[in-house]
């Protein structure tokens, strides 16, 4: 009897155990902009990472790490968080230095701008609830918070009544099921655009003494690479910055050069121009860079990197897949967006990319002058020749055929990442009259509702929905692109 008891008591334990699990994976925090950033760190295998890059949103939204392992092989990782202070920035390098060992660090400058020495409740959770090891979070937590109120991090369940609200079924898929975070580098990718005048930053001179505390931390950073004989490089990254921000930046130049530490302020007019950035279309908000704008940089950036230390190149190796996979997602992701923007056949054809993209064409009429007054389907690689009024077809790394049934009424259907697709020529007699349709269906809703010339369905190769566009000849005979909205 008393061993069935224990039987009983072991299995209502493990039970609990595996549900307190789930809540506790269900409620904690995360945020792709702090605790995701380091909790898939500790992921990375490890000495795989060759740059690691320390700071806030201004390193994490405005370096891409496709870029660096595209153009020139550097496997990188942005461990940040939102207006990250130098405090937390050192003890997230304390705690990558446990499984990496780095060829070049990078330290962002921008919270040499941030005057208090405490941070708001947000940004303190963002910037220290990730870490592992117990004794380096409290440290964190403690250099964040005043004394007061530490303990509200110390013990972060007891603000899990703050997330309810926040929890949903798509933020639990995307975390726990998006195959996108098994090759996560840090990266917040953003396609907002806002336009800036470019500050007039030639004119701003002198220096302003930065906050003590954060002084104190940058300098623990430094000499704690030096002792780790890690190369270690600081950068400030531009932005619509005010006289006051730029001459503090000033001073924590003078800090790098105690150390003899190269530290590049890219908030200049000579940096703009050589980087090309148009503070019309290239940023997200005042601060930040937005995708078109972190491409330019990060192209930029890797060029100074490369001069001042040679990283490994390591495009083709095998280990290092997870930043292929990276490069391939982003670049997907850029992808999409260009083909859902685009507002024009030109801008179409030079957003469809062959190596990303999967499209189904459907043909309902004017194909012929389509083909006339465009090369669109040519630069697409479709044998336009080969197109026929009221076809489907799929179009799959430059192989295109016809999929639908012969005949005029006739349905195509198939799964696209799980999301039921359907294209259809139907026929139906109504008030003693045969009426053709054309629908195509995604996710339970009809996308056509003007059965004129062409329609394409673009998706890409993780199964992510770029696009649906209507191609017509208008009556001025011109071709148009029509978006078709995705919701």
């Amino acid at each position: 009897m008393r061993k069935k008891g224990l039987v009983s008591l072991a299995i209502v334990l493990t039970v609990g155990c595996v549900f307190m699990g789930y809540i506790y994976k269900t409620l904690e925090f995360k945020t792709a902009n702090g605790t995701l950033n380091i909790k898939y760190f500790y992921e990375q295998e490890k000495d795989t990472v060759d740059l690691l890059v320390l700071g806030s949103s201004h390193a994490y939204m405005n370096i891409n790490p496709a870029v660096l392992y595209d153009e020139y092989g550097i496997s990188s990782y942005m461990l940040g968080g939102t207006n990250q202070a130098f405090w937390n920035s050192y003890y997230y390098l304390t705690e990558a230095l446990k499984t990496q060992h780095p060829e070049l660090i990078i330290v962002e400058g921008y919270a040499a701008n941030e005057i208090s020495d405490y941070r708001p409740h947000g940004q303190i959770l963002n910037n220290t609830l990730g870490i592992k090891d117990k004794r380096t979070r409290v440290k964190a937590i403690f250099a964040s918070s005043q004394r007061n109120k530490a303990d509200d991090y110390l013990f972060d369940y007891r603000l899990w009544h703050s997330r309810y609200e926040d929890i949903d079924e798509a933020g639990f898929r995307d975390y726990y099921v998006s195959p996108s975070w098994s090759y996560f580098k840090g990266y917040e990718l953003h396609f907002e655009c806002a336009a800036y005048e470019k500050p007039n930053v030639d004119d701003f001179q002198g220096l302003i003494n930065i906050n003590q505390k954060e002084e104190v931390y940058f300098r623990k950073i430094i000499e704690l690479c030096q002792r780790e004989e890690i190369p270690v490089m600081v950068i400030i990254a531009p932005w619509v910055l005010s006289e006051n921000e730029q001459q503090r930046n000033n001073y924590l130049v003078t800090i790098a050069e105690e150390y003899r530490v190269p530290c590049i302020n890219y908030n200049s007019n000579e940096a703009y121009e050589s980087i090309g950035l148009d503070f019309g279309s290239d940023m997200v908000d005042g601060g930040h860079l937005n995708y078109r704008g972190g491409r330019k940089f990060t192209s930029f950036l890797g060029r100074d990197i490369q001069n001042y230390v040679t990283l490994t190149d390591h495009r083709g190796d095998g280990r290092y897949s997870s930043w292929e996979k990276c490069s391939e997602d982003i670049n997907a992701r850029i992808s999409d967006f260009e083909v859902d923007f685009a507002g024009s056949w030109e801008d179409l054809a030079n957003a469809y990319d062959q190596d990303i993209h999967t499209m189904y064409l459907y043909t309902i009429s004017d194909t012929g002058r389509i083909c006339e007054r465009t090369d669109l389907f040519s630069q697409m690689g479709i044998d336009e020749g080969s197109l026929q009024d009221g076809r489907l077809y799929l179009l799959d790394k430059q192989f295109c055929r016809q999929i639908n049934d012969e005949g005029v009424k006739w349905k195509y259907e198939t799964l696209i990442n799980g999301t039921y697709f359907s294209v259809e020529n139907d026929l139906s007699v109504i008030d003693s009259q045969i009426v053709s349709q054309n629908l195509m269906y995604f996710d339970e809703k009809q996308y056509i509702n003007d059965a004129r010339g062409a329609y394409l369905f673009v998706y890409d190769k993780f199964g992510a929905w770029a696009g649906i566009k209507q191609i017509r000849v208008n009556a001025e005979g011109d071709v148009e692109v029509i978006k078709i909205s995705k919701y």
